[in-house]
């Protein structure tokens, strides 16, 4: 089931500018994740980041990967007071950054659920440019009260 960008905004916490997922391209709930993330030359960040050489930085991969997870437990829960709660990521492992992404190109997060316990999530991440692994991550994290 695919997620249109108006979507997307009601089900994150974030807001504009720092809203790094455009869609949902596939989900199953308690499982897997797909999202897309369309890359403009006209993202706040490139002037600084570098003025003459345009790259995607990597900590905004890894937080597209984060709020991908995020929706994905948002689409996988029941109506419960959980949905109106903060998530926050504790623990990033095995980060690794194997390419770079410029203005034109299109970020596939791809995100899966290891385990839930309780409040904690714990999840794997891949960041892809066509079918190039351009980031992986594991990724934990709990709600706040």
């Amino acid at each position: 089931m695919r997620l249109s960008s108006n979507d997307v905004r009601s089900l994150l916490p974030q807001q504009y500018p720092f809203i790094f997922v455009d869609s949902v391209l596939d989900y199953e709930t308690h499982d897997h994740i797909t999202c897309l993330k369309n890359v403009s030359f006209n993202e706040w960040f490139f002037p600084g980041h570098f003025p003459n050489n345009s790259i995607f930085p990597g900590v905004l991969l890894i937080e597209g990967m984060c709020q991908s997870i995020i929706l994905l437990y948002k689409l996988s829960i029941s109506k419960t007071g959980d949905v109106e709660k903060n998530f926050l990521f504790t623990g990033i492992k095995k980060a690794r950054f194997l390419d770079i992404v410029k203005p034109g190109d299109q970020v596939i997060y791809k995100c899966k659920f290891v385990k839930i316990i309780e409040q904690a999530i714990f999840a794997e991440a891949e960041a892809l440019v066509g079918d190039k692994v351009i980031a992986k991550a594991e990724l934990n994290g709990r709600f706040s009260d």
